[in-house]
């Protein structure tokens, strides 16, 4: 199986989408897929029907696939479906997640450099064959090479252009690219429930719009519905399936159920049209969630022909015309669907290697963003860092060009105590033009597109010499081959060591992200080699302060969220992080014991090494010997998607890291509105006016049972008011976008 999927990877790569976002599901290109198949077996019909009268055969089987190419226009309100989701994607994770905004100058010139070209080449390209090879005057083409360039050939003409006919479809897309970040600021409205039902009201006065007041499909207006549908999803994919998409099979009845539907729905006329938007929502949400849709979708042959999808539909239809001059002799008579069919095997392939080989010339180059400033068209946009330190109408600014190099430790999504890394690498390539990652070890990546991992290969069980060998390896290729601006170490001082003399000699500016307490002979070296040195609390870094800059933690606010569906337990009581010594659990324990009311405790968390698991074992006796077997529970480690659950289900969280440590647990469980216990005195600006009650000391027992027990006492809804405060304080001063800017900040000042 491996060996397929590598054939399928190497022989599908030099077709596949280059994604400028970095947001990449497979599934939505293969819905791609499905869409332009449609509308390659309907202009197929009708080819098929103009150069031969055929039957349209007898029994069921011929009628349902006769129905099925005829109505396959549909293809075309598939892709507006899809269009909406993608187009809301940033703006309603802006909204929905706290993503940076971004700029609506950016938006639309990405919409310009990267669909106009392609299409231009294709109405030269087409203009060029019917003045030179069909002899049509040039000058009776003017007027529609001017209405499809502009986009504007029904509003002016009242007919598709009579240059590329499938352009209509284009100019209803262009109308809603111009007012999607207006339609976006739907996603502002808090309440998901109120968020949805306005959607669903937009799309119903879609279908009125067409349907009670005439306006033509051939317009926005007339197809608004279908645009807000893929609004509908790109919400239930944010807030609901984005940190778990599990596969359920009853999706995949459902999404069955509504592709049969929609063939009848299309059939049935105006009355039924209402009814297309909502059966397309359902039958892509099985693309999302449906076990068998999702696979087969996701797969990369559909996946990578969706990804060309543009390109096919701007030259099906010609190619289709060219083939079909040789193919035509072959054109069955008895029956219309057999027709269709035939010439489908035979043309398709025709069409693919054509479409294919103008995809890799004339589309995939404008997928890159950076193409107008390799070809000098436009300056290299440079990244304006805010230093938060200054303030007024005098504030200052800096600059950081847009290629960063990082030194990672572990680059793994799966990764029960690194994994959040990824999140960092993602908010950084979200604020620069790419970045290349070296990395100790690698798992599952899960980065944009503009960002390179490469790794020295510990998890591959290299010795130290070959990382190291490695290391340079990378390290000089990326530097050949790349012009970077500067470089972020996170957790890395050996790679800062190593790579230090060299940025440095090239003039590369070097920050150093560092939070613990051991200081070693690396981080002494590392401190000496950085320009800057970073962490995320004043005592997390143990060496001198001369080139430190306390930035804060970067927690990401979206994923650790309060949950509207997850209710808190008043008894329980979570301790959620590594089992390690270095956490104190047993100070946890004994405090229990002090506790005078009913009560739950859960310790979550994983181990990492044979005395981590000497540890655990200890602490359970522990447990037994205090007489808790029955309110203590050790619960096995959790993906890190499915944290904010436990943490929204408790009344309380405990973390008992001492000061020196920059525990994330803790401000994660925070940034899900739940209060937390903290031994850690680095915590009394997070905790605020509050520190006096949450603050306790480490090694007392005592004191923690007593304010455990004081709120294990309070009301849910006193509790809940004192989650929310302490949150607005991680979004403050922790949350992942502002470590961004601090960190990019620290990269223009170095």
């Amino acid at each position: 199986m491996n060996r397929c999927s590598s054939i399928s990877h190497r022989l599908t790569r030099p077709f596949s989408r280059v994604t400028s976002s970095g947001f990449f599901l497979p599934q939505i290109d293969g819905l791609r897929f499905v869409a332009i198949l449609a509308v390659f077996l309907f202009h197929l019909g009708i080819f098929v029907k103009a150069k031969s009268p055929v039957l349209p055969g007898a029994g069921w089987a011929d009628a349902l696939l006769g129905h099925v190419i005829d109505k396959g226009d549909l293809g075309v309100q598939l892709f507006f479906v899809i269009s909406g989701f993608i187009l809301a994607l940033p703006f309603a994770a802006h909204f929905l997640e706290g993503r940076p905004p971004g700029r609506l100058g950016s938006y639309y010139l990405r919409r310009l450099t990267r669909l106009e070209p392609p299409y231009f080449i294709n109405l030269a390209l087409i203009v060029t064959l019917l003045v030179f090879v069909n002899h049509q005057p040039a000058g009776e083409l003017l007027p529609n090479l001017f209405a499809s360039a502009g986009y504007v050939s029904y509003l002016t003409m009242g007919h598709p252009s009579l240059i590329n006919s499938v352009a209509w479809s284009l100019e209803v897309e262009v109308q809603f690219y111009l007012l999607a970040p207006v339609l976006s600021l739907v996603f502002c409205i808090g309440s998901a429930s109120a968020r949805r039902a306005t959607i669903a009201v937009a799309m119903l006065a879609g279908v009125i719009l067409q349907q009670g007041l005439g306006f033509t499909e051939k317009t926005l207006l007339g197809n608004l519905q279908y645009f807000m549908a893929g609004f509908f999803l790109c919400d239930l994919y944010l807030s609901r399936w984005k940190r778990n998409l599990s596969a359920r099979w009853g999706w995949d009845l459902g999404a069955l159920l509504a592709w049969i539907a929609m063939g009848a729905a299309h059939r049935l006329g105006a009355a039924w049209a209402w009814s297309l938007p909502v059966l397309i929502l359902i039958a892509y949400c099985g693309a999302f969630r449906g076990a068998i849709f999702a696979k087969v979708l996701g797969n990369p042959w559909p996946a990578t022909i969706g990804g060309m999808c543009y390109t096919i539909y701007l030259y099906h239809y010609f190619l289709i015309s060219l083939a079909g001059r040789f193919t035509a002799h072959w054109l069955p008579t008895a029956s219309y669907p057999l027709a269709v069919l035939v010439q489908f095997f035979l043309i398709t392939p025709i069409v693919l290697a054509g479409c294919g080989v103008l995809f890799v010339i004339f589309e995939r180059p404008f997928m890159n963003p950076e193409w107008p400033a390799r070809m000098g068209i436009v300056q290299r946009k440079k990244l304006r860092c805010y230093s938060s330190r200054e303030q007024g109408g005098g504030m200052k600014t800096s600059r950081f060009s847009d290629t960063a190099l990082l030194f990672n430790l572990a680059t793994d999504v799966e990764h029960p105590i690194l994994g959040f890394s990824t999140q960092w690498i993602r908010e950084l390539a979200a604020r620069v033009g790419s970045i290349d990652v070296i990395t100790m070890r690698a798992g599952v990546i899960d980065v944009p597109s503009n960002v390179r991992v490469h790794s020295v290969g510990k998890e591959h069980g290299y010795s130290e010499p070959r990382r190291v060998l490695e290391f340079y390896r990378h390290l000089f290729r990326i530097l050949r081959t790349q012009r970077i601006d500067g470089c972020f170490s996170h957790m890395m001082p050996p790679f800062s060591v190593l790579g230090g003399p060299i940025l440095r000699a090239r003039r590369i500016p070097l920050v150093t992200w560092y939070a613990h307490p051991n200081l070693t002979l690396w981080v002494r070296l590392a401190h000496f080699f950085s320009n800057r040195m970073v962490t995320s609390l004043p005592h997390a870094y143990p060496y001198r302060k001369d080139k430190l800059s306390v930035i804060g933690q970067g927690i990401d606010t979206g994923l650790f969220a309060p949950s509207p569906t997850a209710v808190a337990s008043d008894d329980l009581v979570l301790c959620a992080g590594r089992i390690s010594r270095v956490k104190n659990h047993p100070t946890l324990l004994r405090a229990a014991a002090f506790l005078r009311i009913p009560f739950r405790l859960v310790i979550l968390g994983a181990t990492a090494g044979a005395d981590d698991e000497i540890y655990a074992r200890e602490l359970k006796q522990l447990a037994s010997e205090l007489g808790l077997e029955d309110s203590v529970t050790f619960a096995s480690p959790v993906p890190r998607g499915e944290l904010p659950e436990h943490y929204c289900r408790c009344a309380v969280h405990v973390n008992l890291t001492p000061a020196g440590f920059g525990d994330k647990v803790a401000w994660e469980a925070i940034s899900c509105g739940r209060p937390c216990l903290v031994a850690n005195d680095d915590f009394r600006e997070t905790l605020d006016e509050h520190a006096g009650e949450l603050l306790f000391r480490g090694d007392d027992p005592a004191e923690l049972g007593v304010k455990l027990d004081g709120l294990l006492s309070k009301s849910a809804a006193e509790r809940t008011a004192l989650g929310a405060y302490l949150r607005t304080q991680v979004e403050r001063l922790h949350s992942l976008p502002r470590l961004g800017g601090r960190i990019l900040e620290e990269l223009a000042h170095a």
